[in-house]
Protein backbone atom coordinates (compact mmCIF):
# COMPACT_ATOMS: atom_id res chain seq x y z
CA UNK A 1 0.00 0.00 0.00
CA UNK A 2 1.15 3.29 -0.87
CA UNK A 3 1.16 5.66 2.42
CA UNK A 4 2.31 8.74 0.22
CA UNK A 5 -0.91 8.96 -1.03
CA UNK A 6 -2.74 8.68 1.63
CA UNK A 7 -0.79 11.58 3.32
CA UNK A 8 -2.90 14.01 0.87
CA UNK A 9 -5.95 12.88 1.79
CA UNK A 10 -6.38 15.30 5.13
CA UNK A 11 -4.58 17.94 3.14
CA UNK A 12 -6.96 17.91 0.60
CA UNK A 13 -9.96 17.87 3.05
CA UNK A 14 -8.51 20.80 4.79
CA UNK A 15 -8.22 22.54 1.35
CA UNK A 16 -11.48 21.97 0.48
CA UNK A 17 -13.08 22.70 3.43
CA UNK A 18 -11.09 26.49 3.60
CA UNK A 19 -12.32 27.06 -0.08
CA UNK A 20 -15.94 26.16 1.00
CA UNK A 21 -15.72 28.49 4.24
CA UNK A 22 -14.65 31.27 2.50
CA UNK A 23 -17.11 31.26 -0.60
CA UNK A 24 -19.84 30.43 1.42
CA UNK A 25 -20.55 34.14 2.14
CA UNK A 26 -20.22 35.13 -1.56
CA UNK A 27 -22.67 32.37 -2.17
CA UNK A 28 -25.46 33.63 0.54
CA UNK A 29 -24.78 36.84 -1.20
CA UNK A 30 -26.24 36.46 -4.16
CA UNK A 31 -29.10 34.63 -2.52
CA UNK A 32 -29.86 37.53 -1.04
CA UNK A 33 -28.61 40.66 -2.77
CA UNK A 34 -31.08 41.66 -5.57
CA UNK A 35 -29.47 43.39 -9.19
CA UNK A 36 -31.82 46.12 -10.37
CA UNK A 37 -32.66 44.27 -13.96
CA UNK A 38 -33.98 41.26 -11.20
CA UNK A 39 -37.48 43.86 -10.96
CA UNK A 40 -37.53 44.72 -13.99
CA UNK A 41 -38.55 41.40 -15.69
CA UNK A 42 -42.11 41.35 -17.18
CA UNK A 43 -43.95 39.31 -14.03
CA UNK A 44 -42.30 42.00 -11.48
CA UNK A 45 -43.09 45.23 -12.84
CA UNK A 46 -42.55 48.15 -10.11
CA UNK A 47 -40.49 51.15 -11.60
CA UNK A 48 -41.01 53.75 -8.78
CA UNK A 49 -37.60 53.04 -7.10
CA UNK A 50 -35.10 54.32 -9.53
CA UNK A 51 -32.41 51.36 -8.84
CA UNK A 52 -33.14 48.29 -6.77
CA UNK A 53 -29.59 46.77 -7.09
CA UNK A 54 -28.87 46.59 -3.43
CA UNK A 55 -32.37 45.60 -1.48
CA UNK A 56 -32.45 42.73 0.68
CA UNK A 57 -35.41 41.07 2.40
CA UNK A 58 -35.61 43.26 5.54
CA UNK A 59 -36.90 41.76 9.06
CA UNK A 60 -40.36 43.48 8.72
CA UNK A 61 -40.37 44.89 5.20
CA UNK A 62 -40.22 42.75 1.64
CA UNK A 63 -37.31 44.23 0.59
CA UNK A 64 -35.27 47.26 2.03
CA UNK A 65 -32.13 49.25 1.19
CA UNK A 66 -30.54 51.47 3.82
CA UNK A 67 -27.43 53.95 3.13
CA UNK A 68 -24.28 52.02 5.60
CA UNK A 69 -24.76 53.85 9.17
CA UNK A 70 -27.96 55.66 7.87
CA UNK A 71 -29.66 57.33 11.11
CA UNK A 72 -32.63 59.22 10.39
CA UNK A 73 -33.04 60.73 13.70
CA UNK A 74 -30.29 63.01 12.56
CA UNK A 75 -32.61 65.01 10.13
CA UNK A 76 -35.33 67.08 11.43
CA UNK A 77 -37.59 67.84 8.24
CA UNK A 78 -38.87 66.05 6.13
CA UNK A 79 -40.97 66.56 3.21
CA UNK A 80 -43.82 64.37 2.07
CA UNK A 81 -45.71 64.42 -1.01
CA UNK A 82 -48.86 62.87 -1.85
CA UNK A 83 -48.37 59.04 -2.94
CA UNK A 84 -48.01 58.54 -6.13
CA UNK A 85 -50.66 55.61 -7.56
CA UNK A 86 -49.42 53.26 -10.30
CA UNK A 87 -51.72 50.29 -9.49
CA UNK A 88 -54.78 49.65 -11.74
CA UNK A 89 -57.30 51.04 -8.67
CA UNK A 90 -58.14 55.04 -8.66
CA UNK A 91 -58.49 55.40 -5.19
CA UNK A 92 -57.18 58.92 -3.81
CA UNK A 93 -58.53 58.11 -0.31
CA UNK A 94 -55.87 55.47 -0.32
CA UNK A 95 -53.22 57.59 -1.62
CA UNK A 96 -54.12 59.84 1.27
CA UNK A 97 -53.88 57.73 4.46
CA UNK A 98 -50.59 56.30 3.14
CA UNK A 99 -49.39 59.92 2.91
CA UNK A 100 -51.18 60.53 6.10
CA UNK A 101 -49.44 57.33 7.72
CA UNK A 102 -46.57 58.25 6.46
CA UNK A 103 -46.42 62.07 7.47
CA UNK A 104 -47.25 60.70 11.20
CA UNK A 105 -44.74 58.14 11.38
CA UNK A 106 -41.83 60.18 10.97
CA UNK A 107 -42.24 61.90 14.18
CA UNK A 108 -40.77 58.46 15.11
CA UNK A 109 -37.73 60.02 14.01
CA UNK A 110 -38.23 63.14 15.68
CA UNK A 111 -38.67 64.78 12.67
CA UNK A 112 -40.92 67.74 11.63
CA UNK A 113 -43.07 67.21 8.73
CA UNK A 114 -42.92 70.74 6.21
CA UNK A 115 -44.49 71.88 2.82
CA UNK A 116 -41.14 72.65 1.64
CA UNK A 117 -37.42 73.14 2.50
CA UNK A 118 -36.92 69.76 4.39
CA UNK A 119 -34.10 68.01 4.74
CA UNK A 120 -35.22 65.03 3.26
CA UNK A 121 -38.23 64.03 1.03
CA UNK A 122 -39.85 61.00 1.59
CA UNK A 123 -41.67 59.71 -1.82
CA UNK A 124 -44.22 56.64 -2.28
CA UNK A 125 -46.52 55.17 -4.39
CA UNK A 126 -49.25 52.85 -4.16
CA UNK A 127 -48.32 50.55 -6.57
CA UNK A 128 -50.99 47.57 -6.20
CA UNK A 129 -54.25 47.52 -4.24
CA UNK A 130 -57.50 45.60 -3.67
CA UNK A 131 -60.51 46.67 -1.72
CA UNK A 132 -61.18 43.44 -0.95
CA UNK A 133 -60.79 40.63 -3.95
CA UNK A 134 -57.18 39.46 -2.44
CA UNK A 135 -56.18 37.41 -5.36
CA UNK A 136 -52.51 37.08 -4.94
CA UNK A 137 -51.30 33.62 -5.04
CA UNK A 138 -48.86 35.42 -1.89
CA UNK A 139 -52.22 35.83 0.33
CA UNK A 140 -53.59 32.37 -0.02
CA UNK A 141 -54.39 30.94 3.42
CA UNK A 142 -53.14 34.75 5.08
CA UNK A 143 -57.07 36.48 5.46
CA UNK A 144 -57.30 35.64 1.24
CA UNK A 145 -60.29 38.25 0.63
CA UNK A 146 -58.95 41.19 3.11
CA UNK A 147 -57.67 44.27 1.57
CA UNK A 148 -54.31 44.85 0.55
CA UNK A 149 -51.67 47.53 -0.16
CA UNK A 150 -48.54 47.38 -1.99
CA UNK A 151 -46.15 50.31 -1.84
CA UNK A 152 -42.71 51.32 -3.03
CA UNK A 153 -41.47 53.93 -0.62
CA UNK A 154 -37.61 55.56 -1.17
CA UNK A 155 -35.93 58.60 0.63
CA UNK A 156 -33.63 61.35 -0.73
CA UNK A 157 -31.04 63.55 1.43
CA UNK A 158 -32.26 67.21 -0.33
CA UNK A 159 -28.14 68.41 0.52
CA UNK A 160 -27.07 65.93 -1.66
CA UNK A 161 -29.79 64.34 -4.01
CA UNK A 162 -28.65 61.10 -3.21
CA UNK A 163 -31.13 58.43 -1.94
CA UNK A 164 -30.43 57.19 1.25
CA UNK A 165 -33.09 54.52 1.55
CA UNK A 166 -35.44 52.65 0.12
CA UNK A 167 -38.41 50.20 0.35
CA UNK A 168 -40.89 48.13 -1.08
CA UNK A 169 -43.64 46.43 0.46
CA UNK A 170 -47.35 45.08 0.89
CA UNK A 171 -49.59 44.71 3.88
CA UNK A 172 -52.91 42.86 4.07
CA UNK A 173 -55.83 43.59 7.09
CA UNK A 174 -59.70 43.71 7.39
CA UNK A 175 -59.76 47.31 6.03
CA UNK A 176 -58.16 49.46 3.53
CA UNK A 177 -57.04 51.87 6.36
CA UNK A 178 -55.90 49.65 8.82
CA UNK A 179 -53.77 47.47 5.57
CA UNK A 180 -52.83 51.30 4.76
CA UNK A 181 -51.60 51.64 8.51
CA UNK A 182 -49.95 48.44 8.42
CA UNK A 183 -47.57 48.82 5.65
CA UNK A 184 -46.28 52.17 6.74
CA UNK A 185 -45.77 50.76 10.17
CA UNK A 186 -43.75 48.05 9.28
CA UNK A 187 -41.56 50.32 6.95
CA UNK A 188 -40.79 52.77 9.62
CA UNK A 189 -39.92 49.99 11.75
CA UNK A 190 -37.24 48.09 9.24
CA UNK A 191 -36.27 51.68 9.29
CA UNK A 192 -35.80 52.28 12.81
CA UNK A 193 -33.69 49.28 12.94
CA UNK A 194 -29.53 49.72 13.51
Amino acid sequence: MNRKKFRFIPFLFSLFLIVTLLALPAIAKRDVLTEDSDFREADEVWDFIPDYTGMVEGDSTDWIWKKPGLDLSKYKTAVVPLFDNRSKMIDVYAQEMLTENMRQSMTRFGMSVVDKGGEITVFGCMMDYSGGSGSADFWVGYGAGNPFIEVEVYVVDNSTGEIITKVRHQAMDSTIPSAAAEVIHDIVTDWSRR
